[in-house]
């Protein structure tokens, strides 16, 4: 009886929990008071277009040719790319923006340690050294990256060969593997970070 007793204690403090934290508003049934919606997002003012005014072009007046030895002006460098902020979703839940894999491995110089052991595909030949002997692997052959330092990788046959190469980063698809690897979790990191409750 006192299991019993226990159990109804535990059903009711989860459900009390439920319904003052996670219930969404307009559907609480114990804490009614709380059922007030939360304001909309406030929209973003637009401005309205300006007007625009026709250029009128005179042929009948020549434009004045500019000397040869006038040093053109120098062309300004047009500005990075801005990615645009995720749009809010209309359960008012806005994903997040994430950051290209380049910005995340500044430019490739830095791989972060996690990475590592993963399967590479080389690119190009790689010479293997084991004591006083190499082993040379061609283009195409299956290696085992280990690590990555100041723009080498170090590679091996396999996850437990002593036999190691170090190569350039280009010198295997890693890149590609981490960049497909990086584009498959955002959906999930999304999905993860998105409220059940909505």
């Amino acid at each position: 009886m006192k299991a019993l007793f226990f159990t109804i204690i535990v059903f009711a403090a989860l459900f009390l929990g439920y319904d003052y934290f996670l219930a969404p508003a307009g559907t609480k049934t114990v804490f009614k008071s709380l059922n007030v919606a939360p304001p909309a997002p406030a929209q973003p003012a637009t401005a309205a277009p300006a007007e625009e005014k026709p250029v009128v072009i005179n042929p009948a007046t020549p434009e004045p040719a500019t000397p040869a030895s006038a040093p053109a002006a120098p062309v300004p460098a047009a500005p990075p790319p801005v990615a645009a902020a995720p749009a809010t979703e209309a359960s008012g839940f806005t994903p997040p923006k994430y950051e290209p894999v380049e910005v995340l491995t500044a430019n490739w110089t830095k791989i972060p340690a996690s990475a590592f052991p993963r399967a590479v595909k080389l690119t190009k030949d790689a010479e293997f050294k084991l004591g006083a002997g190499t082993a040379k692997m061609a283009a195409g052959g299956a290696a085992v990256a280990l690590a990555f330092d100041n723009g080498t990788l170090t590679i091996a046959p396999t996850e437990t060969s002593p036999a190691r190469a170090v190569v350039p980063l280009d010198a295997t698809d890693l890149k590609s593997i981490l960049t497909a690897a990086y584009e498959n979790w955002k959906p999930l990191r999304t999905d993860m970070l998105r409220p059940w409750c909505v």
